[in-house]
């Protein structure tokens, strides 16, 4: 169905999605825009307080808001969030990066570690069995003298 851009975007400002495929119906989503303009659909999340105000989390929670931000924070690679100035971004990415060379090296290590450790086992229980295996051995050659 082709539909105009003036149309469209009324339509899907009544809640009709025309662009957008694999809405079959369930919950109700809303559409949000995260402060690096990203645009998410989501169930809004409906809390009340003690005082009895009921509030969206998402809006208060996560910073979301219904309305596209008019100045987009970075969006940040790295860690898929948003930060305050493209220096934060660089940084985090920085960071990221230098924390994923530390984890693969701590992987790696207790990989190893692990790797020994079943080979200790394996030689422990080899040397069990090679010592029955004697113990047997003779036995059965005291018997049959």
């Amino acid at each position: 169905m082709e539909v105009e851009g003036a149309v469209n975007a009324q339509l899907e400002k009544q809640g009709y999605a025309l662009g957008r495929k694999g809405v079959w119906g369930g919950p109700q989503k809303t559409r949000y825009y995260r402060p690096d303009g990203i645009m998410v659909e989501a169930i809004p999340c409906m809390r009340e307080r003690q005082d009895g105000l009921v509030y969206d989390w998402n809006i208060s929670g996560k910073g979301w808001s219904l309305r596209p931000p008019l100045k987009p924070k970075p969006h940040c690679e790295g860690c898929g969030d948003w930060h305050d100035t493209k220096a934060q971004v660089l940084a985090c990415k920085r960071e990221r990066a230098r924390k994923q060379v530390q984890w693969e090296a701590e992987m790696a290590e207790r990989r190893n570690q692990k790797g020994s450790d079943k080979e200790k086992a394996l030689k422990a229980k080899n040397e069990d069995l090679e010592a029955r295996l004697k113990k047997l051995e003779e036995l059965v050659s005291g018997k049959a003298v």
